[in-house]
């Protein structure tokens, strides 16, 4: 849940108001209202203003909590591809420019919108914890082969879709010490 669904829940049973009611002032569908409480969809600035209205409250007061979040999440994000060895920094016009480690003569910068960013990073971790659940560094190890497939000239040049690339293959070139454990 984020912070706005939190707030927006929080204030509308402090008013005595159920979804439906809400729903209905908004000329919205109850479902659709609902997605907004779980936090599955974010109105348009229209329908935020026409909710703070209803509730009676500051666009501010909707959405207190939601900016620390992001601030929050961009810092968990970017924390995994330092530790993957990657610079990630942002540039102008809400894009990320992602700078794999030196070491990296096979893979090139990535540059994308933020919320691309957030998106791809969350995949990646996902992923990564979905083939090794209980393993910490085989999670980080992983992370960083997304990380170094992702960045990949070749992908680049094929100007493949980084979201497409995650989970499709694990290369293992990128993993020596487990082919060598395997071998051996």
């Amino acid at each position: 849940m984020s912070a706005f669904s939190i707030n927006l829940r929080r204030l509308r049973e402090s008013r005595g108001l159920t979804q439906n009611t809400m729903a209905q002032t908004l000329g919205l569908s109850t479902v659709g209202f609902g997605a907004y409480e779980r936090g599955d969809r974010e109105p348009n600035l229209i329908n935020l203003r026409r909710i703070a209205e209803v509730l009676n409250v500051s666009v501010d007061e909707l959405l207190r909590g939601v900016l620390e979040e992001q601030k929050i999440e961009w810092a968990l994000q970017g924390t995994a591809w330092v530790l993957a060895g990657f610079n990630v920094t942002e540039v102008d016009g809400g894009y990320v420019r992602i700078e794999p480690p030196a070491e990296a003569t096979d893979c090139s910068p990535l540059e994308l919108p933020r919320a691309d960013f957030l998106r791809l990073t969350r995949a990646m971790n996902d992923e990564s914890q979905k083939w090794h659940p209980d393993d910490r560094k085989m999670s980080a190890l992983q992370f960083e082969v997304w990380a170094r497939t992702v960045t990949n000239k070749r992908a680049a040049l094929r100007r493949e879709n980084p979201f497409n690339m995650v989970g499709k293959f694990l290369p293992l070139e990128y993993l020596p010490k487990l082919t060598k454990k395997a071998s051996e």
